[in-house]
């Protein structure tokens, strides 16, 4: 879903390391010289209607998720500044 594309290449990469490892990724970045804390969270298919919704979606990178997959990430970003 192109909405919710990565901001950034930096999100970006930690989305892969995300989906590959489906481990939190965490760290510091800058954006528009503001200082955050970023964390990014797997996003597991939890029940048969995410992978059902999710592999049928036009837009799906992929359509052959499985219950636990990691389907993508959430992000969440906190000032530090």
């Amino acid at each position: 879903n192109s909405q919710n594309a990565p901001a950034s290449d930096h999100e970006r990469q930690m989305l892969e390391q995300v989906v590959e490892f489906g481990e939190v990724m965490e760290g510091e970045v800058t954006s528009n010289d503001k200082r955050y804390f970023q964390a990014i969270y797997p996003d597991r298919a939890v029940s048969r209607a995410c992978v059902s919704c999710h592999n049928a979606h036009t837009e799906s990178p992929k359509r052959d998720f499985k219950l636990n997959d990691v389907m993508g990430g959430l992000v969440i970003e906190v000032p530090l500044d």
